[in-house]
């Protein structure tokens, strides 16, 4: 038994493979085998050799002006991503010059790994990936240029990642921008993920100002997509718009998409439609949305919550609006009201929860058998979503939902205190958090 545990742990450890190197200006050989002799180019490095699971390619810090796109062969294997990555203390910025579509492109590329870019002037999505497996995106830094000739490739979209058709794909740690003071009438959404499975989108911040009245201006997309989580990000939308939304989950095909799981994010802006939505359509699926938390700025007009499913799990969330308009719709009036609880919801007047096609007041929605541990009460929150202090009506005010996690969204244990707290913070006495983006296993 002894030598069955070291062969299984010699196989799921991860293999570290050959390190290429990329810098601007080097002046050597430029074969890429080490700093002196890199190759002034990125995609020289894929161009020239085929890589092979666990390889890293290190690129220095400078201006690149160019598209990455790897190639078929220079893909990893599970456990061992080939990873393109910043050199450590750089910055590098990857500039579409608002001529080029993409920063990076990856097409049929499996198990690669893009960790620590800055992207800029680019007129499409600025990272992609379509048909692979295990691809991930984490601590870029991305922004959205939406006076860059928008569409690039006849499609009227700008945004930050989008990735199609994949199996496992993350997205994590990046922080996604547009630009303040311009505007555009195409599509522009901070991640987008559609037709794939196993999605992972966490600990992102996406922060998004496009008083255009584009279709889907969102924080976070996700369509016909099965087995979803969504979780520890900050959507901001500061300017109004007509057709904005923080994180919008579509299923299209009427087939079973899973479980979609989100929870632990904060959602703050002027939401010109629904600050949170996770529709059905056709399909069906299991919704548990817990421990999010909702502000709603001045001249919003949409909905904070809405679940448009039969399935549908809704504890420990915080929704507040200065608007006297409802503050969660569910479409469906056939929910099971055990599984609808802990919450806490705060307009300025009027009904409070749509169920079906009629609006109730607090009193009649706690009269149906929902939020029987509800309130209807104004948290009091700063302006990130956390309990400003131990009595705020969030804190030791939820349920534990430690089957399906534990931490609050900087990783802080729950509880804190006797209970869980509602929304996606745990109230910590005495602390200052602090939020930092940091590249992983970056070669020297």
């Amino acid at each position: 038994m002894k030598y069955l545990f070291l062969i299984l742990f010699f196989i799921a450890s991860p293999a570290y493979g050959a390190t290429y190197y990329v810098d601007a200006g080097a002046t050597g050989a430029a074969d890429g085998t080490s700093w002196t002799d890199a190759y002034t180019a990125i995609q020289t490095a894929f161009n020239s050799r085929d890589l092979a699971p666990g390889d890293f390619v290190a690129v220095a810090g400078g201006i690149y002006n160019e598209t990455v796109t790897p190639g078929p062969n220079d893909a990893g294997s599970a456990g061992n991503n080939v990873t393109l990555i910043v050199k450590a203390g750089d910055t590098v910025l990857i500039d579409g010059e608002n001529s080029r579509d993409h920063a990076v492109d990856i097409e049929q590329v499996s198990y690669f790994t893009v960790d620590g870019f800055s992207t800029d002037n680019h007129r499409h999505y600025n990272m992609t990936s379509n048909g692979g497996t295990g691809n991930v995106f984490r601590n870029n830094i991305i922004n959205i240029d939406l006076s860059s000739g928008a569409g690039g490739s006849g499609t009227a979209h700008h945004g930050g990642i989008v990735i199609q058709n994949d199996t496992d794909p993350l997205a994590e740690n990046n922080i996604i921008t547009t630009d303040i003071g311009t505007s555009s009438g195409s599509q522009s959404d901070g991640i987008v993920m559609a037709n794939s499975s196993g999605v992972t989108v966490r600990n992102n911040y996406i922060r998004i100002e496009n008083p255009a009245s584009a279709p889907h201006v969102d924080c976070v997309q996700i369509w016909n997509t099965n087995n979803i989580w969504v979780y520890g990000n900050y959507c901001e939308q500061p300017i109004h718009a007509s057709n904005q939304q923080g994180i919008y989950i579509e299923g299209i095909t009427a087939v079973d998409l899973g479980v979609w799981r989100v929870y632990n994010n904060v959602l703050t802006g002027k939401f010109g439609e629904r600050a949170i939505t996770l529709a059905e359509k056709s399909a069906t699926a299991e919704m548990r949305v817990y421990n999010n938390t909702i502000l709603e700025l001045a001249t919003s007009t949409g909905v904070p919550y809405h679940m448009d499913g039969d399935n549908v799990y809704f504890q420990n969330n915080v929704a507040r609006t200065n608007r006297g308009s409802i503050v969660a719709f569910f479409s469906s009036g056939t929910q099971t009201t055990s599984r609808i609880n802990y919450n806490i919801y705060k307009n300025a007047s009027g009904d409070v929860i749509q169920l079906g096609g009629s609006q109730y007041t607090w009193g009649e929605w706690q009269g149906f058998g929902y939020d029987a541990s509800g309130l209807n009460a104004e948290p009091s929150l700063d302006a990130e979503g956390r309990p400003d202090d131990s009595g705020d009506p969030v804190v030791d005010a939820g349920t534990s939902l430690a089957t399906f996690f534990s931490t609050d969204k900087d990783g802080v244990s729950r509880p804190q205190g006797a209970s869980w707290d509602m929304g996606a913070y745990e109230f910590e006495s005495g602390v200052s958090p602090t939020v930092s983006i940091t590249a992983s296993g970056s070669p020297n």
